[in-house]
């Protein structure tokens, strides 16, 4: 049986856009050629971090998913990325795309939800709003119930 994993990167923002995508290619021939498959991949590209790893403010952020059949080939596909200088920061989880589908469509649900809440404020603040009532005419009506008793 395989697994399905998901791993994410930060490459060095120093180096070229160009190295950036050899690296990538590199670590899918990595995968590959242990006996995994690619399911998704996204290319790295140069974001502003929140905090600084390893003194850089910036990286180059990919990630990708694949599925591999033992934990063996994940043990060298984790030796082979961890010696890499242009690689600052990685991750690797076990990726359940049962969990994602059910975190997307509750994402949806919700997305729709508060869409229709906005249409139904909207339309209601396009009606004219109701006639405000009185005290004294409340105080009129209730006299004149008091006085039927």
């Amino acid at each position: 049986m395989q697994t399905t994993y998901e791993l994410a990167f930060h490459l060095d923002p120093t180096i070229e856009e160009a190295n950036a995508m050899h690296i990538k290619e590199d670590i899918e021939k990595t995968i590959t050629s242990n006996g995994g498959s690619i399911s998704f991949s996204k290319a790295p590209e140069k974001i502003r971090l929140s905090y600084p790893i390893k003194k850089h403010p910036a990286s180059y952020f990919g990630y990708m998913h694949f599925m591999l059949k033992d934990p063996e080939s994940l043990r060298e596909v984790r030796e082979h990325i961890a010696p890499n200088p242009s690689i600052i920061r990685s991750l690797i989880t076990k990726f359940d795309a049962d969990l994602q589908k059910k975190e997307d469509v509750l994402r949806r649900m919700a997305t729709e939800k508060r869409k229709s809440r906005a249409a139904l404020h909207k339309a209601e603040a396009g009606k004219p709003a109701e006639p405000q009532v009185k005290e004294e005419d409340i105080e009129k009506q209730l006299e004149g119930v008091i006085e039927k008793l």
